[in-house]
């Protein structure tokens, strides 16, 4: 196991550890500390999945990481098929690569 994949390995051990933790919030701390409720998560992503067509919500793909504070089909958010403008601009139409 090389360096990298220890580190990874003990920040999601750290991770999981933190997560069981931490209470779920009730109430909103959102202007405090910037952490979102589950209700408020929800929400947030609801807006962005209108508004914004890249991003979708997702199941979680293994049941062992489903949280129960959270619908099950709004456990995550993903976004595909994002434009890149650096790749835009290599797909840019260039004479000097006609051959």
């Amino acid at each position: 196991m090389d360096l990298q994949n220890l580190v990874n390995n003990v920040k999601s051990v750290a991770l999981n550890i933190g997560e069981k933790l931490t209470p779920v919030l009730k109430e909103s701390k959102f202007r405090e500390t910037g952490v979102l409720t589950p209700e408020e998560y929800v929400a947030a992503g609801d807006h962005l999945v209108h508004h914004c067509p890249t991003w979708k919500w997702a199941t979680a793909s293994d049941p062992s990481r489903i949280r129960s504070f959270l619908p099950e089909n709004k456990q995550y958010l993903i976004t595909r098929n994002v434009p890149c403008h650096k790749r835009c601009k290599q797909m840019e139409y260039d004479e000097k690569l006609e051959k």
